[in-house]
């Protein structure tokens, strides 16, 4: 996972840190150790700006964009370019109700196209503060909630000398509940299939037909009888690309992804391409998927790829739908 390109310490919770005492488990936990004994911590929120639409089309509200939840990692704080508005985690939230800060609210962040999606949970912050710099009290909360969720999740630390003015410790209501994102109902492989099929001419799917060579073993049983069964499978006019096709085989695709900087790791397999959005797709080890991206950076939705593939269907189509639209036009490459 790439790290912030600011010279700051960065803080990850692992499994192992979740047995450890809970007063030591943050330290310990840490990739680049940082002893809690300053006063003051600077925290720097992760920059992923590739998730927000760059076309100035935003959500209702203030200053947030539309974001495709189906990239959002599993970061505990995401910059997106916003002012005073910040991806979250629910850990991240939790963190700062343990320590007793106000001065925040959160607001629901919807995806782009207006529909449900599989993938990492998060919430828009919104501060009233100065994010910069936090006390020693909310940055072992933060650790301690991260430990507690269980997750490997990321933010930036560094101590400095600061007052405490104008802080995230300022006064404020009583933070609302984290916002719960509506499960999208599942569908299976085969009736998605069907309604590709249906739409083939009008919004240019080439299906493919059934693979004379042999795939190879996969994790998701689903993703596999795809490359089988429907080898050159390309849809929306190479919005998307799978593996094992005409011209795009897995060793090319891996070996593209690793020019492009998207290295896949061991646990990852390299099955898609999507040209409009830079990402490849990997599917681990454990059958869910995860996006690479050209900048190192490793993207959601961490689901079965079930229903990533259900949810990037929905969105091309909706597109498709909308090309006057400019976050359609990136997601469908044109």
């Amino acid at each position: 996972m790439a790290r912030p390109t600011k010279k700051t310490a960065v803080g990850r919770d692992t499994a192992a840190a979740a047995t450890r005492r809970r007063s030591a488990r943050a330290s310990e936990a840490l990739d680049a150790p940082v002893a809690l004994d300053a006063d003051w911590y600077r925290v720097t929120p992760i920059e992923v700006r590739e998730l927000a639409d760059a076309s100035g089309e935003q959500q209702p509200g203030p200053a947030r964009p539309m974001i495709d939840r189906k990239l959002v990692p599993p970061y505990s704080l995401i910059d997106v370019g916003c002012a005073r508005a910040f991806l979250c985690s629910p850990a991240f939230a939790d963190g700062l109700r343990r320590a007793g800060v106000r001065g925040w609210s959160l607001a629901a962040a919807a995806h782009l196209t207006g529909r449900s999606v599989a993938g990492y949970p998060c919430a828009w912050l919104e501060i009233e503060g100065d994010l910069s710099t936090v006390s020693r009290r909310v940055v072992a909360a933060l650790f301690e909630a991260l430990a507690d969720a269980g997750d490997e999740r990321w933010f930036a630390l560094e101590p400095v000398a600061a007052s405490g003015a104008g802080t995230l410790t300022s006064t404020g209501p009583k933070p609302p509940p984290f916002p719960k994102a509506p499960r999208p109902r599942p569908k299976p492989l085969a009736a998605l299939l069907s309604e590709l099929a249906d739409r083939a001419e009008r919004d240019g799917h080439d299906l493919g037909t059934r693979s004379r060579a042999a795939v190879g073993r996969w994790p998701d049983p689903g993703l596999e009888m795809l490359l089988r069964e429907h080898e050159g499978l390309r849809l929306h006019r190479g919005a998307l690309d799978l593996v094992a096709t005409k011209g795009f085989s897995l060793a090319k695709a891996t070996d593209a992804a690793r020019r492009l900087g998207a290295e896949p790791r061991d646990d990852e397999r390299v099955f898609a391409a999507s040209p409009g959005l830079g990402v490849f797709w990997a599917v681990t080890t454990a059958g869910t998927v995860r996006g690479l991206a050209r900048t190192g950076l490793r993207y959601g939705p961490g689901t079965p790829f079930a229903a990533w593939f259900r949810d990037l269907i929905a969105d091309l189509s909706a597109a498709t739908a909308q090309p006057e639209r400019l976050w359609a036009l990136s997601l469908l490459g044109r």
